[in-house]
């Protein structure tokens, strides 16, 4: 499986297994939300082992769902920053930080200068 679910007081956290999120990880994680779980609000990525996400459709996606994330390393954030524009998700720092509601990443904003 390439994400684990855990359970932290109400918190649901679910660590992803693979260095590339891809679409079709993201199709699993869609198809496991929609069916498992009533509240997103509760949820958040552990994005610890995650080194690059294959699209920015993946960013904007997660987004429009209201999914978190934390535990990215400063790579990962500035890709999500970069490929999201507008639609960023909240990142947070450490998983802590996310069932606390505290330390949320503060919006980079950046351009693409020709």
């Amino acid at each position: 499986m390439d994400f684990v679910i855990r359970k932290h007081g109400r918190h649901l956290l679910l660590d992803i297994k693979k260095s590339i999120f891809d679409n079709e990880l993201l199709e699993k994680l869609f198809e496991f939300i929609d069916t498992n779980i009533k509240n997103v609000k509760c949820l958040a990525l552990n994005l610890n082992s995650v080194k690059n996400f294959d699209n920015s459709n993946i960013i904007k996606k997660i987004y429009s769902k209201g999914i978190a994330l934390y535990g990215a390393q400063a790579e990962l954030t500035t890709q999500i920053y970069l490929l999201g524009q507008e639609n960023i998700p909240k990142i947070y720092y450490r998983e802590e930080d996310f069932i606390e509601n505290k330390r949320v990443f503060t919006r980079r904003r950046f351009r693409l200068i020709k």
